[in-house]
């Protein structure tokens, strides 16, 4: 084997590799949804089907069919089950499902590693034997066969094609996004397939081609006809293309429970995409094709009709323009913006319509306490409350905490504060922070950035305050603050701790906070972010009991921090949100309930906290992490006691971390006497950090950014983008007076 040869063939491994993994992805997300979470026996029945299509298909797997090579025994020209002894028992076997089958934790990270260390011996098993690992084993070869770039050109046109028609429905999507948003709320995703569905119908209706496919010179027909009747174009288009691959698989998962339709869209489009990849390698004809008896026809075109296509990106440059004038009449906001876009760019928000107004009306009642207040009240029937970050990352929240634990109520009363982050072994210091009077506000600031190696500047600006309102304080009010987290928090150490204690994570967080309430029977307020704060209370465990033993049930609600506090102390314990994004699969900031949320606290604009199950918010849909499935039905009054608005999205804000180059240089000066310590890579690591300090006149840099706001204008830009490498490859290699052959 030549090691052209051998590249080829580990490239025909990935794209195998990278279906089954995305084939195992999308299998693990409708099993989770019923309850069945073994990734090991997913991935294992996968790479059985795929072994059995390869060897029952002459070796044609996608990836060494569209490599174009073959797998042969040494002997013989072809053998079903030595192609199928090569694919499952050696190459996904030995080296993926064995692995995974002893250590039972399937992860992205252990499949990356497993991923590496076969190509790593794959390759010394070339240099040494000249041939790969699996090919020894097995006793098979690999083959080359023909140019595949000649033989996929009329495919790789249709794809074109197809990213040309992309580009023209998505713009379209959005204008009409834009003029229906004004009156009503419809989902993106719906408004983008029925504009696919009426575009393409249209199309092949008037013309008997799309745009794409006009740009291309390319014709479908039937194939035993030079037209397209009507009839032809339905059963095509509605019956085939939309109805089995898009609306059929839509309907039949939301049936099963799925309340995320972007990530359903995005799992279909790639399941799709998957299936006519593999239909193709082993038809060379499209599937909906076959089906529907069309043929594709392939011919350049007149100089006039060229000058049509290249007319289509003073389109696009016109659509980006009048986007941006209508955006930025729309967003009164001149101080932050996005590419001349300001923020956010997601203009069409949630329409003020009658599905808001109960909740304006909700928010328009006098007796609502301020959030201050209302977090200070629970105190008086709870001795735990806790509180739910809005992010990480932003700042203005904990001026909200800071003023809820400077009142007098608080010092007088309750006195004690747990925070997810900082590791415990850390705790003698905070505690010696906190009481100690510093000369300055360097010192004071210095002294904060060495107790842990935070994400930014909110935290460190919440502990210097407290230190001061301390220093004010007599010994026995002074503010108590505890470390709950097993993490490192280290500038220079990023070693974290072993699988089987994160697994264990929010228990050992939340053991902290119960075992110093079982001794002292005080009140305490937690801090924490998103899931760990989560608890569902005994109400709605009693009516979802059924799904007690459901695997996302037990993954997304049973194993947090506030979880674990609530079973122990569930007449004593609260749990508040604060208002932020909720968060989808791809972990992408979406607006709470589309946006209904925003809209309503936008026409109030009154700070307020309030209980759940006293407001119609509470009895929304819990949409505020990706559970993937809703078969639990929960509610936000479920999960959450209540829920505090604090200030709107666009003002949220975030500062950059003190110190953390002199508090590396610092935790470098303790740890240098270790033994086992790579001086050059932490002296390599203190040089990355930089010293910032605190400024109450600037500690605010910028505004956080939210991609979610700006995701219909980078699509844009993309296919944009797209469109431009088309018109080049057009030009240079198309727009030539030959012509391609005809595909089924």
């Amino acid at each position: 084997m030549t090691f052209k040869t051998h590249l080829i063939s580990i490239c025909s491994f990935l794209i195998d590799f990278s279906i089954i993994y995305l084939f195992v992805r999308a299998l693990k997300l409708i099993t989770s949804s019923l309850g069945f979470n073994n990734e090991v026996l997913i991935y294992l029945c996968v790479c059985l089907l795929y072994s059995i299509f390869s060897a029952t298909n002459k070796g044609k797997s996608v990836g060494r069919e569209f490599m174009q090579i073959q797998i042969a025994n040494k002997n013989i020209e072809y053998s079903k089950i030595k192609i199928f002894t090569h694919d499952f028992f050696y190459q996904w076997g030995i080296f993926f499902i064995l692995p995974m089958s002893v250590f039972q934790y399937f992860i992205p990270i252990n499949i990356l590693i497993l991923l590496v260390i076969f190509l790593v011996i794959n390759t010394l098993s070339w240099l040494i034997f000249r041939i790969n690992i699996v090919e020894l084993f097995s006793n098979t070869k690999i083959r080359k066969k023909t140019n595949f770039h000649d033989k996929n050109k009329i495919t790789f046109v249709l794809f074109l094609s197809w990213i040309i028609d992309l580009t023209i429905v998505f713009s379209i999507t959005l204008l009409v996004e834009f003029f229906l948003f004004q009156w009503i709320f419809i989902k993106y995703i719906f408004i983008f397939l029925i504009v696919s569905c009426l575009y393409y119908l249209a199309s092949y209706i008037i013309a008997n081609k799309t745009f794409g496919k006009f740009f291309f010179g390319i014709s479908i027909s039937l194939k035993s006809k030079k037209t397209m009747p009507l009839e032809a174009v339905l059963k095509r288009e509605l019956l085939f293309k939309f109805g089995l691959s898009f609306l059929i698989p839509l309907l039949l998962m939301i049936a099963l429970g799925w309340n995320d339709v972007n990530m359903l869209m995005i799992f279909i489009t790639i399941f799709n995409i998957i299936i006519a990849i593999v239909y193709y390698s082993c038809k060379k004809e499209l599937w909906w094709n076959k089906f529907a008896n069309t043929k594709y026809t392939r011919k350049n075109l007149s100089k006039k009709n060229v000058l049509i296509k290249y007319a289509v990106l003073l389109f696009f440059l016109g659509f980006v323009y009048v986007n941006i004038l209508v955006n930025n009449n729309y967003e009164n906001n001149t101080t932050q913006n996005f590419l001349g876009f300001n923020f956010p760019f997601k203009k069409n928000g949630y329409p003020n319509n009658t599905n808001v107004k109960t909740y304006i009306d909700f928010l328009s009642i006098n007796k609502l306490q301020n959030p201050k207040n209302y977090i200070l009240s629970l105190f008086e029937k709870n001795d735990i409350v806790i509180l739910c970050e809005s992010n990480h990352l932003e700042d203005t929240q904990w001026d909200l905490i800071y003023s809820v634990v400077r009142d007098s109520l608080f010092i007088n009363k309750i006195g004690n504060v747990f925070t997810e982050y900082g590791n415990t072994k850390n705790q003698s210091k905070v505690t010696t922070f906190l009481r100690t009077n510093y000369q300055n506000d360097t010192m004071l600031q210095k002294s904060a950035a060495t107790l842990m190696n935070y994400h930014g500047g909110n935290f460190y600006r919440f502990i210097t305050k407290l230190n001061k309102l301390n220093t004010s304080l007599s010994d026995s009010l002074k503010i108590n603050l505890f470390f709950t987290d097993i993490m490192p928090w280290s500038y220079l150490i990023y070693d974290k701790p072993p699988i089987e204690q994160l697994l264990i994570r929010d228990s050992l967080m939340a053991s902290v906070v119960v075992d110093w309430y079982k001794k002292t029977k005080k009140k305490c307020l937690i801090i924490t972010n998103y899931r760990h704060a989560f608890a569902v209370n005994k109400k709605a465990i009693e009516r979802k009991r059924f799904f007690s033993n459901c695997s996302i049930w037990q993954e997304f609600f049973f194993e947090n921090e506030a979880q674990y506090i609530y079973n122990n102390f569930p007449d004593k314990t609260s749990n508040v949100m604060i208002y932020g994004d909720a968060n989808n699969f791809l972990n992408l900031a979406i607006p709470i309930q589309n946006g209904k949320w925003r809209t309503a606290f936008k026409s109030s604009s009154r700070p307020v906290g309030f209980n759940f199950d006293e407001s119609p918010f509470g009895e929304d849909s819990f949409d505020f992490y990706p559970t993937k499935a809703r078969n639990m039905n929960l509610k936000y009054k479920d999960v959450f006691t209540g829920f505090v608005f604090y200030r709107a999205k666009e003002k949220n804000r975030f500062s950059s971390q003190l110190y953390s180059k002199y508090a590396a240089q610092k935790e470098y000066n303790e740890i240098i006497n270790h033994k086992n310590i790579d001086t050059i890579l932490l002296k390599e690591r203190i040089e990355k950090y930089k010293d910032f300090y605190l400024d109450e006149n600037n500690i605010l840099l910028d505004i956080y950014l939210n991609w979610y706001y700006y995701i219909d204008i980078i699509l844009f830009i993309i296919f944009t983008f797209f469109i431009l490498l088309i018109l080049i490859f057009d030009l240079l290699f198309l727009n030539q007076n030959t012509e391609m052959p005809r595909i089924g």
